[in-house]
């Protein structure tokens, strides 16, 4: 079951001592535009890797193989914020500093969507439906978010060396989470994750 982590104090009370997956999405035909970085209990080391789109999602349903529960941080806009009059808006301050990265459009659109297409095969896969999945979104950017394993790497870094600067709650008039798309039943949108040394 996959369900959202929608505060920092809830990310501290049930995922900080979880084993953990981190996920800069890409959403290529043929690159390895995607990069994952894990660590598991023992926190002693963090594995990385780059890897093509569906090399991804069987990376992290092997991951799943593994553990009955994990936090899974995806690098993509996992939340959308509409106002009043139900237009798309940004869902803080954040996505306009230092510069624009909106979840409605350009590279945000599309790695939201690229999200619910992993979400969704995690949600169809039998070994998953009986795990515990923790999600946080991950939110990088500027020079810093070039190489995908590292980019992985610094918020998978962010979540063992928590900052309360860090982590980010989505604001608009009304937020729908991507669990929401899915069909689940969700108490809130998932927190973001902003490490600020990028």
């Amino acid at each position: 079951m996959i369900t959202a982590i929608t505060t920092l104090e809830e990310f501290n009370k049930t995922g900080f001592s979880l084993p953990i997956l981190a996920m800069d999405v890409g959403f290529s035909s043929e690159s390895k535009s995607c990069g994952v970085a894990t660590v598991t209990h023992n926190r002693t080391a963090i594995e990385s890797c780059k890897l093509r789109f569906a090399e991804a999602i069987t990376h992290i349903i092997k991951f799943a193989e593994s553990h009955s529960s994990f936090v899974l941080v995806l690098e993509a806009p996992l939340s959308s914020t509409f106002n009043e009059k139900g237009n798309p808006v940004e869902r803080g301050h954040f996505e306009k500093v230092p510069k624009d990265k909106l979840w409605y459009c350009q590279a945000g659109a599309s790695m939201s969507l690229a999200a619910l297409h992993i979400l969704r095969q995690l949600d169809a896969n039998n070994s998953i439906q009986s795990k515990q999945v923790h999600l946080i979104e991950g939110f990088v950017v500027g020079d810093a978010s070039g190489d995908h394993a590292e980019v992985a790497k610094k918020l998978l870094r962010s979540c063992l060396d928590v900052k309360e600067e860090e982590w980010l709650i989505p604001t608009g008039a009304k937020s729908i989470s991507v669990l929401n798309l899915l069909g689940h039943t969700s108490e809130g949108c998932p927190v973001i994750l902003r490490p600020q040394s990028v």
